[in-house]
């Protein structure tokens, strides 16, 4: 069970479900160019692309005679067309099956075509021969960044290029992306794409109960360890009055290993293992206060900072993760590197999962990367890192931080209205407006920082 985090290409061994959905995508994969997973927020889409779909492509699928395939993968951020460069000038797309010396520069070179040139992933293809005796597969995991985080600038030229390459048939360049179906309306702004994903999206349902209860036996067959009945069929009746969150279950049952794990000797899993780390529908809140109780007062009050700035109300009154630089956290946060970083280093390892580390694909952000290469993985920080929450469930599931957030949209929405008071020109506050308006400013005490974020 990997917890909080989608399945990877390397645990596909132990992912179940969906076999009959995997063809049918391959063949809309193949005849169209271009194919759009679709699915509820948290339905395991990047699951179901990394342990089916990939592999699968890998093992030799054929596709227009050529079962060679090469894979580019990549997500928008806040630069997709360098994301997109970079992903296009890895070794195993360069080379393919020789061995051509590669230009340290050429991810450069390619953001600058892809920028610069109508047609420029086209151009980058045929000039590299980056399709010869292969198909191209260019996977786009979490296509929804581009409308929710990505510099509007950089999406439209990537957004440009991908519908040039999914409208053409002279060289093999198949396009997969995965994206929350119901924000797929933001792409209405892009008018060719929005049709290109109309025309050819694959929804994908929720996992079947039975075929997620049959991960039990593969685990007990593989001999690691094995589960008491009364775990499963404690699992089965909650799940026939709850609804199936893959996110929730997956971090319930690998909180329950980690705690076998803990107990030497132990190889059988039972209900009171489950119970103690929190159960099916409480393990991820249970967790998280453990951490925070286990931070020193300053640092809590960072988290508390830090945690308002990765999430955000919409206006229809969602509660929504963003992701922000570790630069603009600071700003934000008025707080210094090192607290933040304290912070995420608690929330951040693989045991728990609730914030994601990315380094940022940008320029500046791989020139200041240099410095810390040889640093542990753990410690490579920079102000251009990428912080998020890794998953919108974690807001749901966390009530300590959905609190904060609302805490902090109402704060928003009153200075706001100070802001646009003073904007106007209105009459002062006198009376009880300026009474209540004055201790909401004593008690908030807001900063320059905090205040740019509105």
């Amino acid at each position: 069970f990997p917890g909080l985090r989608a399945y990877g290409e390397q645990d596909a061994e132990f992912y179940v479900g969906r076999q009959r959905l995997k063809y049918p995508l391959l063949k809309k994969l193949s005849e169209d160019f271009f194919v759009s997973v679709q699915g509820a927020n948290g339905v395991g889409k990047t699951s179901f692309v990394n342990c089916l779909v990939l592999p699968e492509l890998k093992a030799g699928y054929i596709s227009g005679g050529q079962k060679d395939w090469k894979l580019a993968s990549l997500k928008p951020g806040k630069n997709p067309v360098a994301a997109l460069a970079a992903a296009l000038a890895s070794p195993d797309i360069v080379r393919g099956k020789g061995e051509v010396k590669i230009d340290p520069n050429l991810s450069d070179k390619f953001e600058k075509i892809l920028s610069t040139q109508r047609y420029g992933l086209i151009d980058i293809v045929e000039e590299f021969g980056l399709s010869r005796d292969s198909n191209i597969l260019i996977y786009i995991d979490q296509l929804d960044e581009l409308t929710s985080y990505s510099d509007p600038n950089s999406a439209a030229i990537f957004i440009e290029r991908i519908v040039e390459a999914a409208n053409q048939t002279a060289y093999p360049i198949h396009v997969l992306t995965s994206s929350r179906s119901e924000v797929d309306g933001e792409f209405a702004i892009y008018p060719r794409f929005a049709e290109l994903i109309n025309r050819n999206n694959f929804l994908l349902p929720q996992i079947d109960r039975s075929e997620l209860m049959s991960l039990f036996d593969k685990i007990t067959y593989a001999g690691a360890l094995s589960f008491r009945p009364a775990l499963i069929d404690h699992v089965v009746e909650y799940y026939k009055d709850h609804p199936m969150d893959i996110g929730k279950f997956q971090h319930a049952l690998k909180r329950t290993i980690d705690e076998v794990k803990a107990e030497r000797g132990v190889k059988t899993i039972g209900p009171l293992h489950l119970k103690t780390i929190g159960g099916l529908e409480g393990s991820i809140g249970l967790q998280l206060e453990e951490i925070f109780f286990s931070l020193d007062p300053s640092d809590q009050e960072s988290c508390v900072l830090m945690f308002k700035a990765l999430t955000k109300t919409s206006f229809a009154g969602l509660q929504q993760i963003q992701r922000r630089t570790l630069e603009k956290l600071c700003e934000l946060t008025d707080r210094d590197q090192e607290s933040l970083i304290r912070v995420i280093k608690a929330f951040a390892p693989d045991a728990c999962q609730a914030i994601k580390v990315n380094q940022s694909s940008d320029i500046q952000g791989k020139l200041t990367g240099l410095d810390i290469i040889h640093s542990p993985i753990e410690d490579r920080f920079t102000p251009y890192t990428e912080i998020q929450i890794s998953r919108d469930l974690i807001v749901a599931s966390w009530s300590r931080l959905a609190s904060w957030v609302e805490e902090d949209a109402a704060d928003a929405a009153i200075y706001i209205e100070i802001a646009e008071s003073a904007r106007k020109k209105e009459h002062v506050y006198q009376g009880e407006k300026l009474k209540s308006t004055l201790a909401w400013y004593g008690k908030k005490d807001p900063k320059a920082g905090w205040a740019l974020q509105y």
